[in-house]
């Protein structure tokens, strides 16, 4: 309970600057409240490990896009199975070193590979296109699916990154 009390806290203060507003103080902002008090239901489906591991591998950078984050929250809620994310946001210098596209979404917290294994992946895929995810990019060889709910910038023969 005291875990929702911070994040109810965080997000009432958060997603005014998230939004491009100043002050963020609660009560002062109705609109900002009320999301959060949208977006943090879904988020609580998300343990902390799991947000962990959607930090920057090299230098634990964190700034998930929070509808992503509702979104991913959402997903699992419907897979009925915790989702291991593999990869979500990455610094451009980690990016770089893993071979990410130069303008991938991961550089924004708004795309995450999760851990499927191939036989489950077209079942996995169709969900989260369902639930509108617009880039699901599956990765059969190295068990993954790259989700982004925008469409992919660029398809390469590894898809986006």
């Amino acid at each position: 309970m005291e875990m929702w009390k911070l994040l109810t806290a965080l997000a009432t203060l958060a997603i005014p600057l998230l939004a491009g507003k100043s002050g963020g103080m609660p009560g002062r902002d109705a609109k900002a409240t009320a999301e959060a008090k949208r977006i943090l239901p879904a988020l609580a489906e998300l343990d902390s490990r799991q947000l962990e591991a959607l930090r920057c591998r090299c230098c634990g950078a964190a700034g998930m896009d929070a509808v992503f984050l509702k979104k991913l929250a959402e997903l699992q809620a419907c897979w009925k199975k915790r989702l291991t994310f593999t990869s979500g946001r990455r610094c451009p210098r980690h990016n770089a070193r893993v071979g990410g596209v130069p303008h991938s979404r991961h550089l924004t917290g708004q795309a995450a590979d999760v851990a499927i294994v191939t036989r489950e992946q077209a079942r996995f895929c169709a969900l989260a296109r369902r639930l509108g995810f617009r880039s699901v990019l599956p990765d059969p060889r190295r068990n993954y699916v790259h989700l982004s709910l925008e469409a992919p910038r660029k398809i390469s023969a590894k898809g986006e990154s």
